[in-house]
């Protein structure tokens, strides 16, 4: 009988540590998930902010690409639009080879 409550004992104890290393786990792993999320919410926030930022930087870029394409003016386009957009001025159409319905030339971009 005595080493039957010796053993029984000692199983207790070996529950106590066990039962005590899990509660250390859990506030570990608690403490983890706090930090974890805290992370989370700044990404969040930076990832909000660098997509904001990037359209910024989408529609400033695509300004200077239409400025640029003011500034290069005419220089940029086939010499038969430079001739249709005169063409146009005095009241004619231009036509590819001369045939065909003409192309109308708006707001900087063309029509072939």
């Amino acid at each position: 009988i005595l080493a039957n409550r010796q053993s029984a004992a000692r199983s207790k104890e070996r529950k106590i540590r066990y039962t005590n290393e899990l509660e250390k786990k859990v506030q570990t792993l608690q403490t983890e998930a706090t930090n974890l999320s805290a992370q989370v919410t700044m990404l969040q926030r930076d990832t909000t902010g660098l997509t904001t930022e990037n359209k910024e930087l989408k529609l400033r870029l695509q300004a200077m690409e239409q400025q640029a394409q003011l500034r290069d003016g005419m220089h940029a386009f086939p010499s038969f639009c430079t001739k249709y957009t005169l063409n146009i001025l005095g009241g004619e159409g231009c036509r590819e080879g001369g045939v065909g319905t003409p192309r109308l030339f708006l707001s900087l971009s063309y029509s072939l």
